[in-house]
């Protein structure tokens, strides 16, 4: 009996890592595809649906617009219309290299966020050691909040 339980908490933390590992992969994908090298410097990354549910991303899109330039944080935008990151987005504000415009929806397609609220990934040398869905967040800003500290922590 005890055997089956390390057994099973072995197969369980093997499964978590395994997930990371492909979450880590994808995400390498993502960048890759859009010209984009992820360095020591990135801390968190955040992908946000735009045509998600209003009250889901806007919080995602006040903290991206408080963070523009900031290179430990990147912002992938997916959309596949451009006027709506255009709705939210200066040209201006479009021009920072932490944001990443999607709208070919790789980030969709690669599992890496859900179409409706943002995902963020907290990344420590390189990896991922944290994945918050924000569709099963109720407290949006405090998660924010996490990220600030997060970053403050790894930096």
């Amino acid at each position: 009996m005890k055997l089956l339980i390390r057994f099973s908490i072995l197969l369980f933390i093997c499964n978590c890592c395994s997930s990371k590992n492909e979450m880590n992969n994808s995400l390498n994908e993502l960048f890759k595809h859009y010209g984009v090298k992820l360095n020591n410097k990135v801390k968190v990354i955040v992908i946000v649906p735009l045509e998600g549910c209003n009250k889901c991303i806007s919080p995602a899109i006040n903290f991206s617009k408080k963070n523009l330039g900031n290179e430990a944080v990147y912002f992938i935008l997916t959309t596949s219309y451009k006027k709506i990151t255009e709705s939210y987005y200066s040209s201006d504000d479009l021009l920072n290299k932490n944001l990443i415009e999607d709208n070919k929806l790789i980030a969709q397609k690669l599992n890496l966020t859900s179409p409706i609220a943002p995902k963020v990934y907290f990344v420590k040398r390189n990896k991922i050691e944290r994945i918050e869905d924000m569709s099963k967040t109720y407290d949006k800003e405090t998660i924010y909040g996490e990220i600030n500290e997060f970053l403050s922590e790894v930096q």
